[in-house]
């Protein structure tokens, strides 16, 4: 699993853990305590859930509007109100990754705090935990391919989850569309049509990956590539430079050829 996030440990915790001693010295079994604590804090982590679900919605709408191209009739952004939405973004965007970090730490603590023992049953609580964490891993996943293009690494990551959790369904789907992503195929190619603009070819056939997005005829052409096997055969999408933008005019399923090495 992928767990790398501070530690968080609020001072309310501290608090309610010292006087957890104190009760339990004189009252309840103290495994009662702690269950009761367990649940409570499961419950916290449910609703910091459902806030982040909303945030990241929040910003993926304001992102939508940095990158939205003006209707037609409809007048572009200024620069200086361009640049208050990229600031917002921005700035939303480290608050969103903040609070994400948060949650994680939070969360893993939780399952570290009553471990999958080997050979035993696992808990509702547990299993329920370990999906919620696999969702968050499988954002990282998203991260690397849907944004970034880069299949591969999205793959391996999605593989990890499956390994601690191999009947998880969200990352079995997860991993088969990445597989499906990983290579172009004539079929997803063909959705690329001439005169789409960069973001209607991203959402169409995929984004390509880091270094097969290239200008070319001094910046007046461009090229998305997209690799059809481990061979290193490539298609494209060619663009040519529109006003501020750029629109499709080939698409060439067998731009490339393997090299053979």
């Amino acid at each position: 699993m992928f767990v790398g996030r501070k530690t968080y440990r609020p001072v309310w915790a501290t608090l309610i853990l010292s006087t957890l001693v104190f009760i339990t010295a004189c009252g309840p079994d103290e495994e009662v305590l702690a269950a009761a604590a367990r649940a409570e804090e499961w419950t916290a982590l449910q609703a910091l859930k459902a806030d982040l679900v909303q945030q990241r919605v929040d910003l993926e709408s304001l992102r939508a509007q940095t990158t939205a191209t003006p209707a037609e009739g409809e007048e572009p952004l200024t620069e200086e109100a361009s640049a208050e939405l990229d600031s917002q973004l921005a700035n939303f965007d480290v608050e969103v990754e903040n609070a994400t970090k948060d949650f994680g730490a939070r969360l893993v603590n939780f399952i570290n705090d009553d471990p999958i023992e080997q050979g035993v049953e696992p808990t509702e609580s547990q299993v329920a935990a370990l999906r919620m964490k696999a969702s968050e891993d499988l954002l990282i996943a998203d991260e690397y391919g849907v944004r970034g293009g880069d299949w591969a690494r999205a793959i391996a990551i999605a593989q990890e989850v499956e390994r601690t959790d191999p009947t998880n369904p969200e990352v079995l789907e997860r991993l088969a569309h990445y597989e499906s992503m990983r290579y172009m195929t004539e079929e997803r190619l063909a959705n690329a049509q001439n005169d789409m603009n960069i973001e209607e070819v991203k959402a169409a056939v995929g984004v390509p990956s880091r270094g097969n997005d290239r200008e070319f005829e001094g910046g007046t052409r461009r090229a998305f590539y997209y690799l059809k096997s481990p061979e290193r055969d490539a298609a494209a999408v060619y663009f040519r430079k529109r006003g501020e933008g750029w629109a499709v005019y080939k698409v060439d399923f067998n731009a490339l050829e393997a090299s053979g090495d």
